[in-house]
């Protein structure tokens, strides 16, 4: 063993990036028996791990997200069958492989908003030593979170109030895409409540339309799928 490795410390010497195909073998070998116990139990043979959809169009996912530097992370979430994403060329189709309602590691999270971040969140990328070390320490330190959150969001009214709660506690949640806005409209347009649901995505987009007019087309698009709930 390399001795920097051995006491823990980052050198030039012992930098030697893991690659992003190790990176994937290696989440699958320490975390697929894991994320089974929650009941997520496809993987892309990438970076996510789903559930199936329930009786109300809700699927879990956990997600691991690589970051700027020799670090990673993790985000979770709810993705729905009756909620269209967005493509690169702004046209609503059904992608549900798409994280939509989201959560971040808690430090990942605080790192957002402050600049003191005091919660560990990052998967160490320097090497495959460091990455193997790290990657149990900060999913274990997340998983009963993750779990408490899936539990909590099985059902519509569930999700309405965490999208709700998203909305007010702004923060990092306001760099979430898709916008919780969004999101909390078809959740509205799901559970009978369409009144509710064309001004909350009303709400979101007649602010986007005063800035640039071309949001006006997205805005229709939406709306149509909006409708078909």
């Amino acid at each position: 063993m390399n001795l920097l490795n051995f006491l823990n410390i980052e050198n030039q010497s012992n930098l030697d990036i893991i690659k992003a195909e190790t990176i994937k073998v290696n989440l699958n070998k320490f975390l697929s028996h894991q994320i089974h116990r929650l009941g997520l139990f496809h993987w892309d043979k990438s970076f996510q791990w789903s559930g199936e959809f329930n009786q109300d169009g809700i699927k879990h996912i956990i997600e691991y997200v690589p970051l700027k530097g020799v670090s990673g992370t993790f985000q979770y979430g709810n993705s729905f069958n009756f909620i269209p994403s967005v493509n690169n060329k702004g046209k609503f189709i059904a992608n549900h492989k798409r994280l939509q309602l989201i959560e971040r590691t808690k430090g990942w999270q605080e790192s957002l908003e402050t600049s003191n971040t005091k919660t560990a969140y990052r998967v160490s990328h320097w090497n495959e030593y460091f990455f193997n070390k790290t990657l149990p320490l900060i999913f274990n330190s997340e998983k009963t979170q993750i779990e408490d959150w899936f539990n909590s969001n099985k059902d519509l009214e569930q999700n309405i109030q965490t999208a709700l709660k998203q909305i007010n506690s702004g923060g990092a949640y306001n760099l979430n895409s898709p916008s919780q806005k969004v999101i909390l409209a078809f959740l509205y347009a799901k559970n009978g409540e369409m009144k509710l649901a064309k001004n909350t995505l009303n709400d979101y987009y007649v602010p986007l339309i005063k800035l640039r007019d071309d949001f006006k087309i997205e805005y229709e698009e939406i709306e149509k799928s909006l409708n078909n709930v």
